[in-house]
């Protein structure tokens, strides 16, 4: 076999493996079924090529020399439309324009007037041109024209781009060397000379080759040790087809499908490590979309929630208004006491429930981003005091006895959200008197560190099972018996309290000696001196 057919196998071959690693690598970019259709072409034409030159029966020579002048057709073109969709060019006429060209050229090669047969040139078999067989030599110069003016080009919008433009850069040599070797292929016809530049050919492969692994050319994943073990593959090959001896090509022949056997386990075991890459990328994208969703879900429900605690305030508002009215006796002396103790039920009923709307708002204020807090600088003992007389009604109907503890020379000075601050302390306070069936409460009120303010509330009640303490102040997070002295618990207003004292770089904890033994809830604040 002469060097020239060896070289046009390989390079058939080289051709078709590279094309189908390069789309099996990322088939579900369609950019990668245009390079495809070029790599089919470039294939063809190179095995043509080899038959020509191979074959010394004139039949088998000329059936090989319709395949490469089809394909010869079709390979510029081919790339054209490559370059079209890698450069991302929108124009509707130019690929149905270059196709129709191609197909029409194609037809032509068929005729005598594209070729008349094929004749013995340099001991080779050669096209014997047609009368317009120019046609196509000017056909293949306009498309060299046009793929190096539109590389240019794109080279020049993209010079910023230092990958991009090494992607261009490495595009351009291949095609200089694809062009100018390929356009050899005419010199027995134009000089009667052999293409010697056909060699060359080889290293539009090398440098696309190179552009994919260097530069991302064609965006493709796990690729190299396909392309290296293709390399090997056809070394051997050549080495084969090159031995003279029978013992050379045993020998050859024997260490080819070696090579072949072990790269395909190889590729084998790459694919598989490109699938389950994949299959792992589906999955994150498809978390990514549940996650983005769940957001969405959970957006609307802060919204909503809002929006429906909004709407619960106003009625609750006026139920504990107007309850207060009647046992004030505004509206006249409510004489008969199961009357009375009804709309205290109902005044005490609506206060709690307006707790419960408070805390929801509030988180969905926080969860929204939209707290906001007005801090000034005030007394922390006044506000506990104001909070006393507050819950004084609720106390006195508990039968509970309430102590307020705290040194009357300090100035128990603190820069928070008074408002803000005296909900968190309120509604500790309010789960102190509701968990507390019989005994006092103690509120002690001390410095620490002497720049802290340290507010300790400690009941007699049902006490806290010590496993539920780290998990008490998180969102929905109640005892497993909490029910039973408290049935409008949501688990809601110590999360509250927490991420209200955060945003003060505060911080609350509980402490109990377990169930029936009571509990203490502190909250540390800083002091202004």
């Amino acid at each position: 076999m002469n060097l020239f057919s060896i070289s046009n196998i390989i390079l058939s071959l080289s051709s078709l493996l590279f094309g189908l690693i390069i789309y099996k690598s990322n088939r579900e970019n369609k950019l990668m079924s245009y390079w495809l259709m070029f790599a089919w072409c470039f294939s063809f034409w190179s095995l043509g090529l080899f038959g020509v030159t191979y074959y010394q029966d004139y039949n088998f020579a000329l059936f090989w020399q319709y395949i490469l002048d089809f394909f010869a057709v079709f390979l510029p073109a081919t790339y054209v439309v490559f370059l079209i969709k890698f450069f991302k060019i929108e124009n509707k006429i130019w690929i149905p324009l270059i196709f129709s060209t191609s197909i029409l050229f194609s037809i032509f090669s068929f005729t005598p007037y594209f070729k008349t047969g094929i004749e013995i040139q340099n001991g080779l078999y050669w096209i014997a041109p047609g009368p317009y067989y120019y046609l196509f030599i000017i056909y293949f110069g306009i498309y060299a024209v046009v793929s190096v003016y539109l590389l240019f080009y794109q080279l020049k919008l993209n010079w910023h781009d230092e990958m991009v433009r090494g992607q261009i850069r490495n595009i351009i040599i291949s095609s200089l060397f694809g062009y100018i070797g390929g356009s050899s292929n005419f010199f027995p016809y134009m000089f009667k000379s052999f293409p010697y530049g056909n060699y060359f050919v080889i290293f539009f492969l090398v440098f696309m080759v190179y552009g994919v692994l260097k530069y991302k050319l064609l965006n493709t994943k796990v690729v190299s040790a396909q392309i290296f073990s293709i390399a090997i593959i056809l070394i051997s090959l050549f080495n084969f087809l090159r031995a003279e001896s029978i013992k050379d090509q045993i020998i050859n022949g024997l260490t080819l499908l070696l090579i072949s056997l072990f790269s395909y386990f190889l590729i084998r075991s790459v694919n598989e490590e490109i699938e389950i890459r994949n299959k792992v990328q589906a999955l994150v994208k498809n978390l990514e979309k549940a996650n983005l969703k769940l957001k969405e879900l959970d957006q609307k429900k802060s919204e909503f929630m809002s929006l429906a605690t909004h709407q619960l305030r106003a009625p609750l508002t006026s139920m504990r208004g107007y309850s207060s009215m009647i046992l004030d006796g505004t509206f006249g002396k409510v004489n008969n006491p199961e009357v009375e103790d009804a709309i205290d039920k109902i005044s005490r009923a609506s206060t709690d429930l307006a707790m419960i709307v408070e805390d929801y708002l509030n988180i969905s204020r926080i969860e929204q981003g939209r707290m906001q807090y007005n801090f000034s600088i005030f007394n922390l003992s006044d506000l506990i005091k104001d909070i006393i007389k507050e819950v004084k009604p609720t106390i006195d109907h508990a039968g509970l006895a309430v102590n307020f503890i705290y040194d009357e020379a300090v100035q128990y000075r603190v820069n928070v959200d008074q408002g803000k601050i005296k909900q968190v302390l309120f509604n500790i306070i309010d789960n102190a008197i509701k968990y507390t069936p019989t005994g006092h409460i103690d509120i002690i009120l001390s410095v620490k560190d002497g720049n802290k303010v340290l507010v300790k509330i400690q009941d007699t009640g049902v006490g806290i099972n010590p496993d539920i303490l780290p998990t008490l102040f998180k969102k929905f997070k109640r005892a497993p018996d909490a029910s039973k002295t408290n049935i409008l618990g949501t688990g809601l207003g110590l999360y509250v309290a927490n991420e209200i004292l955060k945003a003060h770089n505060a911080t609350a904890w509980a402490e109990s000696e377990g169930q029936g033994k009571g509990s203490s809830f502190y909250v540390e604040l800083g002091m202004i001196s």
